[in-house]
C-alpha cells in the first residue's frame, strides 16, 4: 500500500461521480444507487454472503448505469469496461506486491499442518502422565475423568471397572487415550 492511497482514492470517487453529471443525468437517487451498489459489493469482502451482496451491489450499479444512459446496451457496455478494468488493476496491484492492511486480519498467518497438530495434541497428553484424576463417569472399560483443574477427558480402564468419584491414577496413552487405574 502506498502512502497516496487516500488522495488517489478520492480522485477515483470523485471520478465516478462526475461520470453522472458529465453524462447530463445525474440525479440524488441515481447517485446514491451507485454508491449503494459500492458499498455492498465492498461488504462482501468483508462478510460472508456467498455472493449475494456482490450481486446485489452489481444490480444497483448496473440499475444506476441504466438511468444515466439512453439504453441498456450502452449501460451494459459501460459496465463491462469499468469490470474489465477494475479485474486489470486487480491483477496488476496484486503482481505488484500491494496489500490491503485489513487482510492481516481476516487471513491467518500461520497454520498447523495436521502432523503438527497431532504432536501438539500428544504432548499436551503426555504431560498429564502419572497425574491424579476422578472418574466422572463409570469406566467400563471407557468413560470420562475429571482432572484437578476442572477438565473433563475421555479415558479406559487398564483392567477392572471404576466407578464414579473413585480417585485414578493416569499410566498411560495408547492410540490417543488416556489409560488409567485405579489409586488404591
Amino acid at each position: 500500500m502506498t502512502k497516496y492511497w487516500l488522495p488517489a482514492g478520492l480522485v477515483s470517487l470523485a471520478s465516478l461521480l462526475a461520470y453522472f453529471y458529465l453524462i447530463g443525468q445525474g440525479q440524488w437517487f441515481t447517485l446514491l444507487q451507485f454508491a449503494g451498489g459500492i458499498l455492498l459489493v465492498f461488504a462482501e469482502l468483508l462478510l460472508p454472503t456467498l455472493g449475494l451482496l456482490a450481486l446485489a451491489g452489481g444490480l444497483l450499479i448496473f440499475l444506476a448505469l441504466q438511468a444515466v444512459t439512453p439504453s441498456w446496451q450502452a449501460a451494459s457496455f459501460d459496465l463491462m469496461v469499468a469490470s474489465l478494468v477494475a479485474v486489470l488493476t486487480f491483477y496488476i496491484l496484486v503482481k505488484l506486491g500491494y496489500r490491503l492492511p485489513i487482510t492481516n486480519r481476516l487471513v491467518l498467518k500461520h497454520s498447523l499442518g495436521q502432523a503438527q497438530a497431532k504432536m501438539a495434541e500428544q504432548n499436551e497428553l503426555k504431560s498429564l502422565l502419572g497425574c491424579q484424576a476422578q472418574v466422572y463417569s463409570d469406566l467400563r472399560p471407557v468413560g470420562k475423568i475429571i482432572l484437578a483443574d476442572g477438565q473433563v477427558l475421555e479415558a479406559r480402564s487398564q483392567a477392572d471397572m471404576l466407578v464414579t468419584g473413585q480417585r485414578v491414577i493416569i499410566i498411560a496413552i495408547e492410540n490417543g487415550q488416556l489409560i488409567v487405574r485405579g489409586d488404591h
